[in-house]
């Protein structure tokens, strides 16, 4: 480490302000997304199935997309479904009919 200088000072610099936001806090929050709400039959049927797969599928028979079955079902531990579960159930579905149809 010869040559090197250790003692060097460093002059701070003060970062520039950010402008102030006006915020109204008697106004009342708007919600930031919409969740979707099943139907009494399809939230009777979801109920009674098994594993997340199976009601993946039925919703996906039902027309949801797959952003709202995440925000209407839970994962098998009871957390958040993954909108990334949901897709790959949809996908193997669909590549199991597509090799279905092939050999028929």
């Amino acid at each position: 480490m010869a040559g090197r200088n250790t003692n060097r000072k460093v002059k701070a610099v003060a970062a520039p302000e950010a402008p102030a936001l006006a915020v109204n806090m008697d106004a009342p929050a708007k919600p930031t997304k919409v969740l979707h709400k099943l139907t009494a039959v399809q939230q009777k049927a979801v109920d009674t199935m098994g594993g997340p797969s199976d009601k993946i599928r039925f919703l996906t028979k039902e027309g949801l997309t797959r952003s709202q079955i995440t925000q209407v079902i839970t994962n098998a531990k009871g957390g958040k479904l993954l909108y990334q579960h949901v897709r790959n159930v949809q996908k193997d579905d669909e590549r199991k009919a597509a090799e279905a149809k092939a050999k028929a």
